[in-house]
């Protein structure tokens, strides 16, 4: 941790979180009034022996073991001859140029940690004085954003980040990529101090609570004009779908009138069969009278037929006789 610009250092600081803490042996000369709470987190197991020694007896202090990551994982934590560049991502050629005396001490297996609980578990508040340091080489914008992803970063009222202006570390970010996006979150330059390390200087960015209210405001606009949009989109295809339930119920009632025409059609035509049927019902039953009449006549005619024809036989006879 290195001195922090004049004009902060009187700042009553209600929790300062320190992730990376280091030997932090600046603690006491960069706050005129002690946090009224301290986090500090260093994934050095010797390095925390040391915070141990040298914070000890200080009320309302929390050091913790664990090296901070974006995610949760299991990877290699490499240590160095210089406890500053310790990181859990191997160096670049960059590093070991800029420094050619560096030795890799060790390599570590440890489960990292993200700071999403660690913050959690001290109850913040955004109208409070928090202070966040940031000192994880290599891993700084992961780690931001994740605090960012979990609603917590504008719990800070100041942020402290050391990065390299060049990437020093594979897969490692660089504090242009770092500082923009903490402009766009609402997070604005105040200092950079290099003189303790040029290569990694410390960037101090202070909330602005009026630029994160016109983000908000914008929010809101953009999900008012989202949802006029997406009203707009559901009124046409309400309109489109009257639209075709109207198109299809005035086909149904054309439907229903063709269909009522064929019934009356129908109906007028059984009715008109029915009639006809009556009337050929009552021909049918005169003729077969008729014909039973003219059957009884023509009987009666045979009768008389053959009484003539005995009459004859018999007029023959006697006229034979």
């Amino acid at each position: 941790m290195q001195n922090l610009p004049e004009t902060d250092i009187h700042l009553q600081v209600d929790t300062l979180i320190h992730l990376g803490a280091g030997p932090c042996t600046e603690l006491n000369t960069n706050f005129a009034n002690f946090p009224q709470q301290v986090l500090l987190v260093e994934a050095d197991p010797l390095l925390v022996e040391e915070l141990n020694i040298s914070m000890a007896g200080i009320d309302h202090i929390q050091i913790i073991n664990a090296a901070v990551a974006g995610k949760a994982r299991q990877t290699t934590f490499y240590r160095f001859n210089l406890p500053g560049v310790n990181s859990i991502h191997p160096p670049s050629n960059l590093l070991l140029e800029l420094y050619p005396g560096l030795r890799k001490i060790e390599e570590m297996q440890v489960e990292t940690v993200t700071p999403v609980s660690l913050i959690k578990s001290l109850a913040l508040r955004a109208e409070q004085e928090n202070w966040l340091i940031v000192d994880l080489p290599g891993e700084e914008l992961p780690v931001l954003k994740v605090i960012h992803e979990e609603q917590q970063l504008h719990l800070f009222r100041h942020i402290q980040l050391y990065c390299g202006h060049q990437s020093l570390y594979e897969n490692g970010g660089t504090a242009t990529h770092a500082l923009q996006w903490l402009k766009d979150q609402g997070f604005d330059l105040v200092s950079e101090d290099d003189n303790e390390d040029p290569d990694r200087p410390c960037f101090l960015l202070r909330r602005n609570t009026l630029q994160l209210h016109n983000q908000e405001l914008q929010k809101q606009i953009n999900g008012i004009i989202k949802a006029k949009d997406e009203l707009s989109k559901l009124a046409e295809e309400q309109k489109t779908l009257i639209e075709k339930i109207t198109a299809e119920r005035n086909n149904q009632n054309k439907l229903a009138a063709d269909r009522q025409t064929q019934v009356e059609q129908l109906t007028k035509a059984k009715d008109e069969l029915s009639k006809l049927a009556e009337e050929q019902k009552t021909l049918i039953e005169k003729i077969t009278a008729e014909r039973n009449n003219q059957n009884k006549l023509a009987a009666d005619r045979q009768t008389q037929v053959e009484q003539l024809t005995k009459a004859k036989d018999e007029l023959s006879k006697l006229a034979e006789e």
